[in-house]
């Protein structure tokens, strides 16, 4: 089928300017050489998270060379793992280099969508950020500012994860005295030098920036944990310009090596997923680094009581954090924190900590959709959450009831053992497949079925039943107050599995990038419904081409076991195989 589309088309709107943003853009140039669309962005700049994260240290935790797109590997960076301003400067480089700058409207956040099902478009308000008062994390569809309307025929999320900073709900946080801010939000007009820090929170951002600020002895730092976490002590390697020109000549060598990191992190889930083997092995290799670099006296309470990968495994640039513990100007707090006060903190053993600056380090809000976006239905993406006990999607993309909307790192998308930046390419792919008939005037919209998204989250949710995930409280597994967790059925609907300790659904992908790959690898065109002149002849035609395909197959290995071309009898065993595989196309 040809790849090009009629001049204009379907305006197309993307919602962010971040790393899935641009790799859409990108995509959909490099695929159908399309123009008519518009990336929102509410900030100044690209790069999302990357743009976003400016505190000290701030560097991806994935080897650069998976952390990169697939179409555009980059011999520039100086080490394995990238700083935040190398990143931000890599997507600047590929914003240019396919000029998707001039499709940018900066300083524009979407507050509200709302489907036309006459139009087959969405009616979208946005409000320049620049004429608010409130913070860019405050705007709502109550703030004031200059708004103007949009018209687009496709929404296309790339909002990523990794977007709404996590306050903690402490009791008296607003009454502080003394200067606060998270960690996604650093203020860098904030002095540490001669003051008491407080920081909330032990995740990945805390374990980079802390060991930098402690550097100073003139600056003491108290850090609560909740719940420990398991450490992986990561060496970063130097590239020296002799192995950046070599990659810059050879750059099949980068290509090698990426496939090898994308390799082992995928026998990583193998290791996660396989108790003995995490067990035995990892629990061991993860705690004797922790009893291996930090102090004696952390030891009983640094070690998890749960399995490792249960909570996103902290990856720790060189041992830097663990040895850090060491110094004399940091400590650790367990109690727990039971209040904040004007001058600090109030512990759960009752013990006044005075502080004059406080960090959140407390991670993102991920199961929220924050735009009020109505569908067919008049609900919004985050009441149709609301409806199903938290946030799904059909293959964390399309949502029931949203006709030509799709999300990137949706429900259930991110994993803990590989990139982002693959399973976003895979989804991109996923979505570019959904919209050429769109986008070749053969279909005006589209819209997954409700019993296609139950039965995918059904399987879904039993399989991260049984997987270390329910294990344990991470931003793997949130829920909202007062939310529990259904049981959770079988993917035939019969077998019921009870989880009456739950606390929330799994939000995590719960098996390897290559499994959702291949779930992903074209649509499945039943599952969806179609509409305009011409789209139910057009998606019959496709689904009629697909069971031909596999009636050749089948046929194709029947001839070939019994005209005797198979003298070790693969052929046979593959034909028993691909028939039950088709069966359904001749169904």
């Amino acid at each position: 089928m040809s790849n090009k589309t009629p001049s204009g088309g379907p305006h197309i709107a993307i919602i962010g300017a971040g790393l899935g943003g641009i790799t859409t853009a990108i995509q959909l140039k490099r695929k159908y050489g399309y123009q008519n669309f518009t990336i929102y962005e509410k900030a100044a700049g690209v790069g999302g998270t990357w743009r976003d994260n400016v505190y000290p240290g701030a560097a991806s935790d994935i080897h650069i060379h998976l952390y990169t797109l697939s179409t555009d590997l980059d011999h520039t960076f100086n080490h394995s793992h990238g700083t935040s301003p190398e990143i931000r400067a890599y997507w600047d480089r590929l914003t240019t280099k396919y000029d998707i700058y001039p499709h940018i409207v900066f300083n524009a956040k979407i507050l509200s969508a709302d489907w036309n099902a006459e139009e087959n478009a969405y009616t979208i308000v946005t409000v320049d950020v620049c004429t608010c008062k409130e913070t860019l994390d405050r705007i709502t569809l109550e703030s004031e500012g200059v708004r103007t309307t949009h018209k687009a025929n496709i929404i296309i999320s790339a909002q990523g994860i990794l977007e709404i900073p996590n306050t903690p709900d402490i009791d008296g946080l607003r009454d502080f005295k003394g200067q606060i801010f998270h960690s996604a939000r650093w203020d860098s007009s904030v002095e540490l030098k001669e003051k008491r820090v407080c920081v909330i929170g032990n995740g990945s951002s805390s374990a980079q920036f802390v060991p930098l600020i402690v550097k100073d002895p003139a600056v003491h730092v108290t850090q609560f944990i909740r719940t420990p976490s398991w450490f992986k002590v990561a060496p970063w390697g130097n590239y020296s310009p002799r192995w950046r020109r070599f990659f810059f000549w050879f750059p099949v060598f980068m290509r090698l090596k990426r496939w090898a990191l994308w390799t082992m992190g995928e026998t990583a889930w193998f290791f996660i997923r396989w108790k003995l083997v995490n067990r035995l092995l990892l629990r061991r290799a993860f705690g004797d680094s922790i009893r291996q670099f930090a102090p004696k006296k952390y030891h009983e309470k640094l070690i998890p009581d749960y399995a490792p990968g249960c909570k996103r495994i902290i990856s720790d640039r060189d041992g830097m954090y663990l040895k850090c513990l060491n110094q004399p100007n940091i400590e650790l707090n367990f109690d727990g924190i039971k209040k904040i006060v004007e001058g600090g903190v109030i512990t759960r053993t009752d013990e006044f900590l005075p502080a004059d600056v406080i960090i959140t380090a407390t991670g993102y809000t991920t199961n929220t959709f924050p735009i009020a976006l109505r569908g067919r239905t008049g609900k919004t993406v985050e009441e149709y959450y609301d409806s199903h006990n938290g946030a799904q999607a059909y293959h964390g993309t399309t949502v029931p009831g949203f006709p030509n909307f799709c999300m990137i790192s949706g429900p259930n998308t991110v994993t803990g053992h590989n990139s982002v930046i693959y399973s976003t390419e895979v989804q991109v792919d996923y979505i570019m497949k959904l919209l050429r008939p769109l986008l070749q005037g053969k279909v005006a919209a589209f819209d997954v079925k409700d019993e296609a998204t139950e039965a995918y989250n059904n399987r879904l949710q039993y399989w991260l039943s049984n997987s270390i995930y329910s294990g344990c409280v991470s931003w793997y597994r949130i829920q909202k107050p007062g939310q529990r967790s259904p049981p959770t059925p079988s993917p035939d609907g019969q077998r019921v599995r009870p989880d009456p300790n739950s606390a929330g659904k799994p939000n995590i992908f719960p098996g390897p990038l290559i499994v959702m790959q291949w779930w992903m690898r074209r649509p499945i065109w039943t599952d969806y419904d179609v509409f305009g002149q011409g789209a139910e002849k057009w998606k019959n035609g496709v689904l009629l081409r697909r069971r031909l395909r596999g009636v050749f197959i089948v046929l194709g290995l029947v001839a070939a076991a019994y005209v005797g071309c198979d003298p070790y009898g693969v052929f046979k065993v593959l034909q028993a195989d691909i028939v039950h595989r088709f069966s359904w196309y001749l169904s």
